[in-house]
């Protein structure tokens, strides 16, 4: 999650930082994994989660993903028309506003996204035996290969449910052996390396293959869950990467309303020039105004219901 804060720290608006060289490199090095670790996780989570029927997990799933997406949805749209000079993404007009949100996912996609893999999922895997889970991974990562990125015009982003599907099973098939792979002392040394070179160095390839891309997001997701150990070990770091761990679903809600308060504040208020000091302040201001919000939500039911907590 804090590497979703991060990526969302390359402001597009009213700085345009992807036309800047080293931004857009840096971006290019948090998307080998930042949102294909998220999945792979919560696939490796939903392998060792308490078994539910599947009336109880739609209904588990339908209130911490799906009330929040709605939401917050809502409230995004109210701002945006209440204060159109102080977002990007512009309204064309409500209806349209409305399609995107109920058939092509809206603005917070990810979710969108997430719970229609946890619908298909559930009551199919427990039903495979781990041979056919491999095999199907296998299948859709060639579908994912052959279908086209506006398949079906993005019609229930089934191009990313594929996508992120097959890192959501590799997180699933993995279950008994990414602990043991993270728990050994070599691997960090290895995937550092690995890391360095197809993630950092030569990461944006102009002639990179399918193939090098997958290759590429499981080093960069294996090296994010390795580092992530590391970082835990020490007490502190640990209780506040619990924190967001534990609340990460609330900190993907907030982070859009205190990235738009961050950068108004950064760049308008303050005047901040230098590109990295402004990354870095909206960095570190959207983690305090969340972390902050999410504090002050969680005391009031109400609120902690909205949004999934």
């Amino acid at each position: 999650m804090l590497t979703v804060i991060w990526n969302h720290s390359f402001i597009l608006y009213p700085i345009y930082m992807l036309d800047i060289p080293w931004c857009k490199h840096a971006m290019s090095i948090n998307e080998t994994y930042f949102m294909n670790v998220f999945f792979m996780v919560s696939g490796y989570l939903f392998a060792h989660s308490r078994k539910r029927n599947l009336k109880d997990n739609i209904k588990q799933k339908f209130k911490r993903l799906i009330v929040p997406y709605l939401s917050f949805s809502f409230v995004t749209l109210l701002l945006k028309l209440a204060m159109p000079d102080l977002v990007n993404r512009k309204v064309n007009s409500i209806w349209s506003y409305i399609d995107n949100l109920l058939f092509h996912g809206g603005e917070l996609w990810f979710v969108y996204v997430l719970f229609i893999i946890f619908i298909i999922w559930h009551s199919i895997l427990p039903l495979m035996r781990e041979r056919t889970a491999w095999a199907v991974l296998v299948i859709l990562y060639m579908i994912d290969f052959i279908c086209p990125d506006d398949f079906l015009n993005g019609l229930f982003l089934i191009k990313k449910v594929i996508h992120y599907s097959t890192f959501f099973l590799i997180g699933y098939n993995g279950k008994n052996i990414l602990r043991k792979l993270v728990c050994k002392k070599e691997s960090f040394a290895i995937l550092s390396v690995l890391f360095l070179v197809f993630c950092c160095i030569i990461v944006e390839c102009e002639y990179i293959s399918y193939v090098y891309k997958l290759i590429q997001g499981l080093i960069g997701c294996g090296f994010i869950w390795i580092l992530s150990t590391k970082i835990t070990r020490n007490k502190n770091l640990n209780n506040a990467l619990s924190f967001i761990g534990k609340y990460s679903l609330p900190y993907y809600w907030t982070n859009g309303i205190a990235l738009v308060l961050a950068r108004t504040v950064v760049v308008n208020h303050l005047g901040f020039k230098s590109t990295i000091t402004i990354v870095i302040s909206i960095f570190i201001l959207c983690i305090l105004l969340q972390t902050a919000s999410i504090l002050i939500a969680r005391r009031l039911p109400r609120v902690s219901w909205i949004i999934g907590i």
